[in-house]
């Protein structure tokens, strides 16, 4: 008996364990609970698999409340939102920025946001489903730190709660990371400087002069001259004291006239006459030739240049030139992280010091916005500094291209998107953010924004295809040949009046002496050939006979002289 009743009674215990444990695990919530694997595949068989879940941050004051909550939390502070039906919508503030914000209005008077951060915001949307609502900052402030410990701007939205993240151009600082969170940067940029173009230089009557300065031009002048009157006065004393070789040099023919116009054709590569025979005249022509080919070589690849490459030269090409000039003012907006940035950099005795020196001396070089900053750089005399972009945009899309970037960017920062401080939405829009970064859609919204729209970001004109120089350019060449058939012209009507009229007068006024030995010598001329013609003919005979003699030469026998003869013996005299 006592054996079967120790059997009992363990029979009782196990039962009663049995039922404590049946009891006990239901009244812990399941926990320890291990299911087996058909409980698994019915807990995933039941998981809503056509809703995409998404991990997002506390429940916001504007988001759906826990109806739009499917399942238990899986992590403090973490809710799996569905995006199926009930999409998680947040509250997003702005400020208008271009080309990162863009407000218009619509036909109906609605107000239409468009721009490079709001394409951002909506392929976040798209692939982290969820909705938003936008509204711009009551202050217009991205968000500095005033004086008194806070903080101004969108900043102090997403700190307050009124806003779950911000939208638009908002630089990541050391500053604003210990107030809010922020996700990675979708973009890199770095500061600027803009400037107004130059104006445009009017046509120059003589540019073909440019590529000498004056003193070279008077210079070569002046050797030409020089040139001529040395070979001149060469030629003159050799040919005067019987130098050289008379009958193969030609040193007579080098008179002044002729000297000058010889440096005259050799510097112009263009053949004539005289040519140069003697020794002194060849080394002199071939060192002219030599410097002649110099020059000329010289001018043409200058003149090339000047004429081809439109240049604009401005005396500011860096941060250095502009602190280094007092003619152009600069300044940036007042308050913004880049005036910050020169604040701190006060003492460090580099450019930013400069810059700040300037921009603390004189306050009324800062401006109160980018807009403004713009518009007075606009009129001229001043220079805005700014973040690159927009100062690109600024440049690329100004109205008659008067704006030109100066330099290149200092100082790369990144854009970001704030969240409240010790949120997880800023990780999960991070996550957004990588996957449009690695599908490529940044890159191609920024050759949206930023494609060039007909203006040269650093003032160089745009290509407009095959373009050819004006007649501006070469209006004073025209100018000088003009000038030449005319003074050409008015020499030849001056040398004929001269030859019609003063020295046929002076020929009619002349003495009687020059008259009659005119005269004289036209009488003879006639006689001379009277005389030829008949002894050619025979109608005349030449009688020889000795002086003091009245007998004839040769028995008295007349002698006949033919033209011939005569004129030999007329070489023989000369």
């Amino acid at each position: 008996m006592a054996g079967w009743g120790w059997m009992c009674l363990r029979a009782y215990l196990w039962l009663f364990l049995l039922v404590m444990v049946f009891f006990a695990v239901p009244l812990a919530g399941g926990r320890g609970r291990r299911p087996g694997r058909e409980g698994s595949r019915m807990a995933r068989r039941q998981a809503p698999t056509a809703q995409p879940l998404l991990i997002t941050g506390d429940t916001p004051p504007f988001s759906p409340g826990p109806d739009n909550v499917t399942g238990p939390p899986t992590r403090t502070g973490f809710t799996f939102a569905s995006t199926a039906s009930n999409k998680v919508k947040y509250r997003v503030v702005l400020v208008e920025n271009k080309p990162f914000i863009i407000k218009t209005r619509s036909e109906n008077n609605k107000t239409v946001y468009d721009g490079f951060c709001m394409d951002i915001l909506k392929g976040l949307a798209e692939e982290l489903r969820f909705d938003y609502t936008l509204y711009e900052v009551p202050d217009g402030n991205f968000g500095l730190l005033t004086k008194n410990g806070s903080w101004d701007g969108m900043i102090r939205e997403v700190i307050d709660g009124r806003a779950d993240f911000t939208l638009g151009p908002l630089t990541i600082s050391s500053q604003r990371e210990a107030a809010v969170d922020f996700t990675k940067p979708y973009m890199d940029y770095g500061n600027g400087l803009v400037m107004k173009k130059p104006a445009a230089e009017r046509p120059n009557l003589f540019a073909f002069l440019l590529p000498f300065q004056i003193r070279v031009w008077m210079s070569i002048i002046a050797a030409l001259f020089a040139v001529g009157f040395l070979l001149w006065a060469t030629s003159r004393i050799r040919y005067t004291l019987g130098v050289g070789d008379l009958e193969n040099d030609n040193d007579n023919n080098f008179t002044l006239k002729n000297s000058l116009w010889f440096s005259y054709w050799s510097i112009v590569r263009k053949g004539g006459e005289p040519a140069p025979r003697a020794i002194h005249t060849r080394l002199l022509g071939g060192f002219w030739w030599l410097f002649s080919l110099i020059v000329m070589a010289t001018y043409t690849a200058n003149l090339t240049a000047f004429l081809t490459v439109k240049r604009l030269e401005t005396p500011i090409r860096s941060l250095e030139d502009l602190v280094h000039q007092s003619t152009v003012e600069f300044g940036t907006v007042r308050g913004n992280f880049l005036y910050n940035f020169f604040r701190e950099q006060k003492g460090s005795e580099n450019v930013f010091d400069r810059i700040w020196y300037a921009l603390e001396t004189q306050p009324d070089m800062l401006v109160d916005n980018q807009t403004e900053g713009v518009e007075r750089t606009r009129r001229g005399n001043y220079a805005y500094i700014g973040e690159y972009p927009a100062l690109e945009y600024e440049v690329r899309h100004d109205e008659g291209c008067q704006l030109m970037m100066v330099g290149n960017p200092f100082m790369t920062r990144g854009y970001g998107i704030a969240t409240k401080r010790g949120s997880s939405l800023s990780k999960t829009l991070s996550v957004g953010i990588l996957r449009l970064q690695e599908k490529g859609k940044i890159t191609q919204l920024r050759e949206k924004w930023w494609n060039n729209r007909g203006c040269s970001l650093f003032g160089r004109p745009p290509k407009t295809g095959a373009e050819g120089l004006g007649l501006d350019t070469f209006f004073g060449v025209f100018v000088v040949l003009i000038c030449g058939a005319v003074l050409a012209c008015l020499v030849s009507v001056l040398e004929i009046l001269y030859y019609k009229c003063c020295k046929r007068k002076s020929m009619m006024t002349g003495t009687t002496t020059e008259l009659e030995k005119l005269m004289v010598d036209t009488e003879a001329d006639k006689l001379a050939r009277t005389t030829l013609k008949c002894l050619e003919e025979g109608s005349l005979q030449l009688v020889i006979r000795k002086a003091g003699d009245n007998h004839l030469v040769g028995n008295n026998v007349p002698i006949s002289i033919s033209r011939e003869s005569l004129h030999k013996e007329n070489d023989k005299i000369d």
